[in-house]
């Protein structure tokens, strides 16, 4: 390891850290060691730049500094009051660095990689989180590529204070299946902020839907005794407000149903979202398996459809900017855009600069009334064909 501090002289005078393979692991190794000189060395070459800002590497590398900085449980702001030194110095130039990455992380050049690397400078000093925030949460909007918004989510999660879960919640109906599973996982990933999930869903601003079952199971079962006790009173209590629907129907599980009937409720009620034996869209789940339900499992998801969605067929509407309304699924994000399908079965691809907002119902695309579409004979019916059908 003595040859180190040769090798860091020999970069700073003769090489862009985007040329040695073996930056980061000297960034990592040099942090580890605590040896001072050589990170001097390394960050005098991070924090020198030109009129045009820091450039893409510079700012991964600094990302990758200040990520070995955590894991060691210390800041630039500890490093640099350990002693006066040239570290002290470079890590005081960091500031003149993450100003010019700001504009860069709004998005002003248009060049996503940089974007992305100014991003991950980003939720870094508590000083400066109430400008980065407001950078931060404009990047959540659905005109921002799926790649930025998750850059964003983890940005915001490394700043940790109870604002970031108010302003992660506020946003929610606006985000798409995968942002909000970015979001939830950062939730997830603090007592507080868990604890304001929960409080969300407890108000009706978050549907307990809008979370799959293990990222439920993970509130029932989180190490925190206060955020067990929230979930099993929250989540048992807004499981549903169908139940009486349910009790009221229960007739149906005693009542002999006809399969070549229960076809035509079928073909009439469900085959616009779902495809049994080549009758029907292939939109809501499959009902392949749903033959071996029980047919009081069956009444309840007839009955109560968003008591147990999967979060990717939760429906949603994408107004654009033309003032056109998209309402369906989404069945694809890209960094550009989104694929969404509608009653009709059709796929559209949207653009993500074209989209005004984003706004999800909370609920199931199969929609709730069955029991006043269908006698109880007729539901017996349905449920006698599903239980039958290959």
């Amino acid at each position: 390891m003595q040859a180190q501090p040769q090798l860091v002289d020999h970069l700073v005078h003769g090489y862009n850290p985007a040329s040695h393979p073996f930056f980061a692991d000297m960034l990592r190794m040099g942090l580890a060691m605590n040896n001072r000189d050589a990170m001097a060395g390394m960050l005098k070459l991070l924090v020198q730049t030109d009129d045009n800002g820091p450039d893409q590497t510079q700012m991964e590398m600094l990302g990758t500094f200040f990520d070995a900085l955590k894991q060691k449980n210390t800041t630039p702001l500890k490093l640099a009051g350990e002693k006066s030194d040239q570290l002290t110095q470079q890590l005081e130039e960091l500031t003149t660095v993450i100003d010019a990455a700001l504009p860069i992380a709004a998005g002003a050049d248009g060049k996503s990689k940089q974007q992305l690397a100014a991003i991950g400078l980003l939720g870094r000093d508590v000083r400066r989180s109430v400008t980065e925030s407001r950078i931060l949460e404009m990047l959540l909007a659905p005109q921002s590529s799926s790649e930025v918004q998750l850059a964003a989510v983890k940005a915001l999660s490394r700043m940790a204070t109870p604002a970031v879960a108010q302003s992660l919640l506020e946003k929610w109906a606006s985000y798409s299946p995968t942002l909000r599973n970015a979001v939830a996982d950062t939730l997830l990933s603090s007592e507080n902020w868990s604890l304001q999930l929960l409080k969300a869903i407890g108000d009706g601003r978050v549907s307990p839907s809008d979370l799959d079952l293990p990222r439920r199971t993970r509130l029932t079962k989180h190490s925190s005794p206060k955020v067990r006790e929230l979930a099993a009173k929250v989540l048992i209590a807004t499981e549903s407000n169908r139940q009486d629907v349910i009790d009221a129907n229960r007739g149906v599980l005693t009542t002999t149903g006809e399969r070549t009937r229960g076809a035509k409720m079928f073909a009439t009620h469900c085959a616009t979202c779902h495809r049994v034996e080549n009758v029907g869209t292939d939109i809501g789940p499959a009902l392949s398996s749903v033959a071996n339900w029980s047919s009081e499992a069956l009444l309840t998801a007839i009955l109560d459809p968003d008591r147990q969605v999967e979060p990717r067929y939760l429906s949603y509407t994408a107004k654009l900017h033309n003032n056109d309304e998209i309402f369906g699924i989404i069945t694809a994000e890209t960094g550009g855009g989104l694929t969404m399908k509608g009653l009709d079965g059709k796929d559209q691809n949207i653009l993500r600069g074209n989209i005004k907002s984003l706004t999800c119902t909370n609920h199931s695309l199969m929609p709730m009334g069955f029991e006043q579409a269908m006698s109880k004979q007729e539901l017996a019916d349905l449920i006698s064909y599903l239980q039958t059908s290959h």
